[in-house]
């Protein structure tokens, strides 16, 4: 059996391009917002799924300072908000998303698949959609 040529779910991503940080930008920019909007048990939830995404970029090999000043926190605040990368439901990333990627990822990441996905599996699919783009 031939070895598999795709990367490793934790391998850095082989881009740095500006659709890919753009794109990753306004993802936490969005769960930022989310997160804020909530309160109670929800806001703890979106609080967790932030810190698994930024965990997810930077498992991914987005720079902490790129990601500090995407987000207008500091980087000692981004490394405190910084988790392992975890389960999302997919349906709540399609909120995060604008209409047209949300569209594009509903078609591709819903269906017989479990409906939650793991942050970095989300994650690299929001890149290599924006490099398609």
């Amino acid at each position: 059996m031939p070895l598999s040529t795709e990367p490793s779910p934790t391998a850095p991503l082989p881009t740095a391009s500006e659709a890919a940080r753009r794109a990753v930008a306004e993802l936490l920019l969005a769960a930022l917002a989310v997160e804020r909007r909530t309160s109670g048990d929800d806001r703890l939830r979106r609080f967790r799924e932030t810190r698994r995404l930024i965990g997810a970029a930077r498992e991914a090999g987005f720079p902490v300072v790129f990601l500090a000043e995407a987000m207008g926190i500091g980087r000692g605040t981004l490394h405190a908000r910084t988790d392992p990368s975890g389960p999302m439901a997919v349906e709540r990333f399609l909120a995060l998303l604008p209409d047209a990627v949300a569209e594009r990822a509903g078609a591709e990441l819903t269906g017989p698949a479990p409906d939650r996905r793991s942050t970095t599996e989300l994650l690299r699919w929001l890149v290599v959609d924006a490099d398609r783009a």
